[in-house]
This record gives C-alpha cells, structure tokens and sequence, in this order.
C-alpha cells in the first residue's frame, strides 16, 4: 500500500497597502573606513628653471711655484735705432811714419824744342834718327788707351757699336782695321776706333786695329759678338 503526502498551502489575503510614513530622522555617522591601499607613484615631473648663480665663494689659498720652463727661442733683431749725434772730436794721434817713396813717373814731352824737329822728323828714317839724340827723345812708338789688351763687345741687331782703339804716338801712327783678316774700308774708322752703325748678325767676328809709325807696329783684338732681338709680348 502507497501513503501520498500533500502539503496544504496555507491561504493569504491580499490587503491593500497604505501611504508611505514620514520621513525618518538622519541616522548617526558610520564609523571610518579602513585605510585604503598606497596609490602608485606618479609621473617624474618638468625640470624647473634654473636657479640665479650664486656668490662668489672666497680666493683660494695660492698654489706652490711651478718648475721653470725651457728657454724660449731668440726673437728677430729689432729695427735699426736713429744715428745719435756725433761725439767730440779726439785728440790727435801720433804722426805715422813716413810711406816709401813712389814710383818715378814717366817722362814728360820735350815740348817746343820736339816741335822744332816735327817737320825734320816726318822726313827722316829710323836710322837717321837713331843718330840724333835731340831728335830721339822726341819720337814714341803706338800707344793705344788702355794698353793692347784684347777684348769682347756684346751687342744686339740694330746696335751702334764703338770697338775702342785711340791711339798716339809720334811720328803719328797710321791706323788699319781688319775683320777675320780681311781690311776694312770703313768710313767709321777714326782716332778713338771703328764704329758700326746699325750692326746684323753677320757683323760678328775679330776685328783689329793696327797702328804703324817708324818705331814699329802694335795691335790689338776686339772681338765682337752680335744676338738677335728679344721677340717682344
């Protein structure tokens, strides 16, 4: 045999609610919380302005002296100072001892009693003269200025060039000028030597001047050298 149990629900009643009451007073204030937990640590800030410097602190006590340095390098010679003014004279020194005699000079003309003889001269020979000794003292061989010394004149196309030959003597020389051997007729020659007028290349070469009186002949060589132009820019 089955028992089946039932439960009895109990009846309600709705019954209709009524209007809400007056408000109530304020209740007291709780009680505080418990601390809340530590925040995490925020954001590093701007770097602020800078500060105005500050005063100057006090000087330092001074330090020990330092080793000496290597010489340094010699500078350059200064300018030359203004002449000063010129002292006193000194006194005077002692005589210096007399100097050799000098050279005796050469001997001078015979002046008018040489020009008595000129015109016998330009008619006697060396050997005629040779025995007369008033009239040799009279007579000088070639003598050239400057000696018979040979020499070389540089010159450039164009040019005109003097080869000096002056010559003296008495009776008085006859001069000749020859070019590498050859005579030159020139209307150039005179007493102080041979002139060139506007030279070439071709005038080059060795010239001599020649002079001949009774007493002998003498020479001399100018060699000469002619260039050409310099281009001009």
């Amino acid at each position: 045999m089955y028992y089946y149990l039932v439960n009895k629900v109990p009846r309600v009643n709705l019954v209709q609610a009524g209007a809400n009451g007056e408000k109530g007073d304020k209740g007291d204030k709780g009680d505080k919380g418990d601390k809340g937990d530590k925040g995490d640590q925020g954001e590093t800030g701007e770097a602020g302005a800078q500060g105005e410097p500050g005063q100057q602190g006090p000087q330092g006590e001074q330090g020990p002296q330092g080793e000496q340095g290597q010489q340094g390098a010699k500078g350059e010679a200064g300018a030359t100072g203004e002449t000063g003014p010129q002292g006193n004279q000194g006194p005077q020194g002692p005589q210096g001892e007399q100097g050799p005699q000098g050279q005796q000079g050469e001997k001078g003309d015979q002046g008018e009693q040489c020009e008595r003889y000129k015109l016998i001269l330009d008619s006697m020979d060396l050997k005629e003269i040779q025995h007369q000794t008033a009239v040799r003292n009279c007579v000088t061989p070639p003598v050239c200025d400057g000696g018979f010394v040979n020499s070389n004149v540089n010159a450039v196309v164009g040019d005109t060039v003097t080869l000096s030959c002056h010559i003296t003597g008495y009776p008085t020389p006859t001069v000749a000028w020859f070019k590498d051997g050859m005579p030159v007729h020139s209307s150039g020659i005179n007493n102080a030597g041979l002139v060139l007028n506007n030279v070439a290349i071709s005038d080059s070469g060795h010239y001599m001047c020649k002079a001949t009186n009774i007493l002998g002949t003498k020479s001399k060589v100018v060699t000469l050298t002619v260039s050409a132009a310099n281009p001009e820019y």
